[in-house]
């Protein structure tokens, strides 16, 4: 029968410790505001996470363009309102 190391034991218990309690298995991000969670949701998925602000850069970074484009072509009023409509989707 093998023998197992005290300190591989004690590393893979750790390692289940942490697996029980940061709740991997948590399918769906946090709805309430709970920054442990949060935390622990984004921590064991860094893919997810990197897909995720690559799509926020992309839609702020596209809605700033549109901004200036309105800027440059004098169209700053007549697009406020779709703007600050875009700014509301963007936020919620």
């Amino acid at each position: 029968a093998a023998v197992v190391p005290p300190a591989f034991a004690g590393a893979a218990m750790m390692v289940m410790l942490r697996i029980a309690l940061s709740q991997v298995w948590m399918k769906e991000l946090p709805r309430n505001y709970d920054y442990a969670r949060i935390a622990d949701y984004w921590q064991n998925r860094p893919l997810k996470l990197m897909a995720r602000f690559t799509e926020t850069s992309i839609k702020v970074g596209t809605w700033i363009a549109a901004g200036m484009a309105d800027q440059n072509s004098g169209r700053v009023n007549e697009m406020r309102r779709q703007r600050a409509a875009e700014a509301r989707e963007l936020l919620t």
